[in-house]
This record gives C-alpha cells, sequence and structure tokens, in this order.
C-alpha cells in the first residue's frame, strides 16, 4: 500500500510540472507576479552549462533549494530523527528568507533577478 501510495504522489507531481510546462506558472498568470520558483528552470539551464552567475540571476536559490526540499521531504524519516529541531529551524528560517526575497524582488526593493526577461 505505501508503494502505491508513494507511485501516486510521484504522479501527482510530475502531472503537475508537466502542466507548468504548457500552461506556465499559475502564480503568475493569476497574481501577475513572479513566485519563488520563477527563473529555476533557466537557472538550472545556465547552472548545466556552467554559466553560475547567469544562473545566480535568474535564481539565487538554485544552489540551495534542492536541500531545502530534501530537508523538508525526510524530516519525518528515522535518519532525521536526531536533526528534527535543526531541520524545522532551517525549513522555518529558509523559508522566512524565500519569502523576503520574492517579495522584494516583485515590488523592485531587490533589483538584478530577472527570472522572466519578458517571457512567460
Amino acid at each position: 500500500m505505501k508503494t502505491a501510495k508513494t507511485i501516486l504522489i510521484h504522479t501527482a507531481v510530475l502531472t503537475a510540472l508537466s502542466a507548468l510546462v504548457v500552461f506556465g506558472c499559475p502564480f503568475f498568470r493569476l497574481t501577475g507576479f513572479t513566485c519563488p520558483g520563477c527563473g529555476l528552470t533557466r537557472a538550472y539551464i545556465h547552472a548545466f552549462h556552467g554559466d553560475f552567475a547567469t544562473a545566480f540571476r535568474y535564481n539565487p536559490f538554485f544552489f540551495t533549494l534542492p536541500f531545502y526540499v530534501f530537508v523538508f521531504a525526510h524530516r519525518n524519516c528515522a535518519f532525521m530523527r536526531r536533526f528534527r529541531r535543526a531541520a524545522d529551524i532551517f525549513l522555518a528560517v529558509y523559508t522566512i528568507i524565500l519569502v523576503a526575497f520574492t517579495i522584494g524582488r516583485n515590488f523592485g526593493l531587490i533589483s538584478g533577478f530577472t527570472p522572466l526577461q519578458g517571457k512567460l
């Protein structure tokens, strides 16, 4: 049963990611603001080509986000029990920084980060 649930969750995530490719970011479409993930695809493409400066300009969280997702997804696993409090603090601080960056980028308080460059 656990395997079926895992397969269902992974299928739902892949379906949602596929929908993003077809329809674009729903957050941007509904609000007109960029989301914390805006620019990540372009950032990873540039990073894989070795252009880390451009990748950082698209989204400076491209490097640390996989670690954040890993900690969030595994915080209740047996091997993370010893680090549960540290993981919760890390997730809270990282989330606050990510939200502050997103607000700053959307309202012009932070310049130099261009996730869209006229694209949707």
